[in-house]
Order: C-alpha cells, then structure tokens, then sequence
C-alpha cells in the first residue's frame, strides 16, 4: 500500500482499498489471488500476490 501512495505523488490516479474477505462476491472472483491490484475503470486485473510496478506502469501507460 505504502509503494501505491508514494507512486500517486508522481503519478495522478485515485486508489480505492476493497476488503474483499467481506464480500462474497469478490471472495468467488478473486479466492487466492488476494491481494489483488484491478482496476475500476474496466475491472482488469494488473497484478495479485504482490505490487507488480511494471504491470502497474503497463497498465498506466496505457492513458499517458
């Protein structure tokens, strides 16, 4: 979390925490893969386990 904030004082975007454990849901679609880094815009999913940067700056540079 702390690598996401620091990157949003370079980079502009809005950054939303989920619990997913409290959404049966989310629990269905996601299971193993917590924590998961997707994006709200189109709901893709940029990395799980662990911040990816470079499938996060991927998935950024897409709007640069």
């Amino acid at each position: 979390m702390h690598a996401l904030h620091t990157l949003q004082q370079h980079v502009s975007f809005d950054l939303q925490v989920i619990d997913i454990d409290s959404d049966k849901e989310l629990i269905a679609r996601y299971g193993e893969k917590i924590p998961v880094l997707v994006s709200a815009e189109d709901h893709q999913e940029i990395c799980h386990y662990f911040l990816n940067m470079t499938a996060l700056d991927d998935y950024l540079g897409k709007f640069r």
